[in-house]
């Protein structure tokens, strides 16, 4: 815990991301999450690779918690997650235990709408890689592909 007017410190504690994932969770790569589920990705990749771990038993109750939805609505959001292939369960719950959940790494094995990158409406992201072959992050190479007012470049 930081003291009153002490900034954030890296010093007291941080979690180890990779850029790529991360630039997924963004949108870098099309993929349109919805406010639900990004705050329940950025609740287990917290609770899994903030304590160098790649899953971790989180209840409902828990992520409901942290994420300040309703123990309801997240039960719901959970599942989809799992059918969208964004969460991992490594093992399901018992009437003792929470289920075990992870991040699906692999971003495009997720089943989420996906931006058009020519504007326009959503399309489909399953099993898509095609970003990997002809597009290179800000900062990595070529801007050709950016164009201002679009969430590459704004």
């Amino acid at each position: 815990m930081r003291k009153k007017n002490e900034g954030v410190q890296v010093e007291n504690g941080y979690t180890k991301i990779a850029d790529e994932l991360l630039e997924a969770l963004m949108g870098v790569y099309g993929h349109e999450l919805t406010l639900a589920e990004l705050r329940v990705m950025l609740a287990v990749i917290r609770y899994t690779y903030g304590f160098n771990r790649k899953e971790h038993k989180l209840s409902i109750t828990y992520l409901a918690e942290k994420t300040g939805f309703s123990k309801r609505y997240m039960k719901k959001v959970i599942g989809d997650m799992i059918d969208k292939k964004l969460l991992i369960v490594y093992s399901d719950s018992t009437k003792t235990e929470a289920r075990t959940l992870g991040i699906n790494k692999n971003y495009w094995e997720w089943q989420v709408p996906k931006r058009n990158t020519h504007g326009g409406e959503l399309e489909s992201t399953m099993g898509s890689r095609e970003h990997q072959v002809n597009w290179k992050a800000p900062g990595r190479g070529t801007r050709k592909h950016l164009r201002r007012g679009t969430a590459e470049h704004p």
